[in-house]
């Protein structure tokens, strides 16, 4: 993790990174939510998507991480100037990827339940179970 070793202080492009990575964070819950939301539009159970969202923009939101952080690669081994940028970039996007893809859903789940819809236990039987605790993992 290049931000605790000492030969990187905080300079101007770690600042101009910080800045960059607003405009990540925000563009990846908003639609992450706007899927979210026409699931429920549509109809759908708010348990299920939740799930369905997160599972549809899953897969984008990994992708544009993965693009981000392997083209940011060899600026942060090869300019020292370009590196603190660099090395902001690419932590803060898988920073921001897990708490986008994990904790936007749990919150807008809770915040649905507690305007007062209370979900009707399910029933599951053991396999659902098991894959079920599999996915949260």
């Amino acid at each position: 993790m290049k931000f605790f070793d000492n030969s990187i202080g905080y300079n101007m492009p770690m600042g101009i990174g910080f800045i960059s990575l607003n405009g990540l964070v925000v563009t990846n819950a908003i639609i992450l939510l706007d899927k979210i939301n026409r699931n429920r539009d549509a109809g759908m159970k708010p348990y299920d998507t939740v799930i369905d969202g997160g599972k549809t923009r899953m897969v984008a939101q990994v992708v544009t991480a993965l693009t981000t952080i392997f083209g940011l690669l060899p600026t942060a081994f090869q300019d020292p100037f370009w590196a603190g940028l660099s090395w902001t970039v690419i932590w803060g996007t898988i920073v921001a990827t897990v708490l986008t893809l994990y904790c936007i859903p749990a919150l807008y789940y809770e915040a649905y339940l507690h305007e007062g819809h209370k979900p009707k236990p399910r029933k599951r039987n053991l396999v659902q179970s098991f894959f079920g605790l599999l996915l949260s993992l």
